[in-house]
């Protein structure tokens, strides 16, 4: 995650003005539009939301598309006022592994999670971080591409193991944890926090724990 300052640069150059609703989407359906959403959350602007099905459904749909993004006439007037907790570290994580009271939730696929298949990324461990639990962030999705219901959600979660706790994801790099934040968010779940760097740093660090599932 970048520094406030910069965050309030671009979304100006965007021409993003404070009193505005932002609506993000992209070409995969929903993959990483849920990480600008938070980003945006974690910057203090709360009118900010996810279109569901993305680009995709909005293309089967016949809904009418643009050859070329929109060009601001003008900076906006966004105003940066990040919010503690949205994004956090290494140790912060480190820190909750045996406490009860948080709940880690890793949205990565289910045979990467388990250590049975190899990370993408060169030299990384396989496995995941001990205590935590595993929602596939393609799990959140019905046959149609589109957000399951909200029942549908709260059970996921609570398959996994979510009760009352402080909740944390993670993923392989911070995008699709960001997907899990945005349903507990939905399903009224607080309070969420992003392991930012997630498995691309946690994978490569010799000196924190790792666990896997036997096959």
């Amino acid at each position: 995650m970048c520094s406030a300052e910069q965050f309030q640069q671009e979304a100006r150059l965007l021409g993003i003005n404070q009193r505005d609703t932002v609506i993000v989407y992209d070409n995969f359906g929903l993959f990483s539009a849920a990480r600008t959403w938070w980003m945006f959350k974690a910057m203090g602007f709360e009118q900010v939301y996810v279109l569901d099905g993305g680009l995709v459904k909005w293309l089967e749909l016949g809904l009418p598309v643009a050859p070329h993004y929109a060009q601001s006439p003008q900076p906006g007037d966004f105003i940066a006022q990040p919010k503690a907790g949205y994004f956090i570290d290494k140790q912060a994580v480190l820190a909750a592994i045996d406490d009860p009271s948080v709940l880690l939730l890793d949205a990565r696929s289910p045979a990467r999670f388990s250590g049975q298949e190899s990370e993408p990324r060169e030299g990384m461990r396989s496995g995941h971080i001990p205590g935590s639990a595993n929602v596939h962030y393609a799990s959140v999705l019905d046959d149609s591409g589109l957000l399951k219901p909200k029942a549908q959600l709260r059970a996921l979660l609570s398959d996994a193991g979510v009760t009352n706790q402080a909740l944390q994801f993670s993923c392989g790099s911070g995008i699709t944890a960001c997907i899990l934040a945005m349903i507990a968010d939905e399903c009224g779940f607080y309070p969420l926090s992003v392991y930012d760097a997630s498995w691309s740093e946690w994978g490569q660090d010799s000196s924190v724990p790792v666990a896997t599932l036997a096959p």
